[in-house]
């Protein structure tokens, strides 16, 4: 037996008992308040299944209502998110751009060369070799875009006549002569 069928039970036992000893009838009702941000509820009756079934159909609506705005705050809280980290990108991306053009006169980078570090942040640029194994292979640090360029050409050429081994051995002799002439010119970074 569930709480309304317990419940109308006894009412309904209480009901006979007083007319069977021949006192009057006491006169229930059920009133149920409620009330939330957006509106008040109220109802009152005098049957109790009306009542119930009032009382169930609220909680049920409160409970979808309570979902469905958490749904939109979660919603809310994802698209605020995600502007926020589009805006963050295209920052970083116009940042990158411009110390790109302020340093280095483009602003992309053309495919296969990146930026490096050798003495200052950002100070030189190097051709990157794909493998064929899918590792990249970085080539000699350059003070110039032109150089980097030319070096990845070169480099492109040589991978595809010779092979890996042969673009990876020359790359370590260009990476050697590039650190040798560097340090010639420049013995208090040393």
């Amino acid at each position: 037996m569930d709480i309304r069928q317990a419940f109308s039970h006894g009412l309904d036992t209480v009901t006979e008992e007083r007319v069977v000893s021949g006192m009057t009838p006491v006169p229930l009702s059920f009133t149920f308040r409620y009330q939330s941000e957006q509106r008040r509820v109220f109802f009152h009756t005098r049957n109790f299944d009306e009542f119930i079934d009032n009382f169930l159909r609220l909680k049920t609506r409160r409970r979808e209502t309570r979902h469905h705005l958490l749904e939109e705050r979660r919603q809310e809280a994802a698209e605020s998110w995600s502007k926020k980290r589009r805006w963050l990108k295209e920052l970083i991306w116009s940042l990158q751009q411009k110390a790109l053009l302020s340093r280095w006169g483009v602003k992309e980078l053309p495919p296969g060369i990146m930026v490096a570090t050798l003495v200052d942040q950002d100070d030189c640029l190097c051709a990157v070799l794909q493998l064929l194994d899918g590792t990249p292979r970085s080539g000699p640090f350059r003070r110039t875009l032109a150089q980097a360029k030319r070096d990845l050409v070169e480099l492109r050429e040589l991978q595809r006549t010779c092979g890996d081994q042969a673009a990876c051995d020359e790359v370590a002799k260009r990476d050697l002569d590039a650190m040798t002439v560097f340090f010639m010119q420049h013995p208090s970074s040393a």
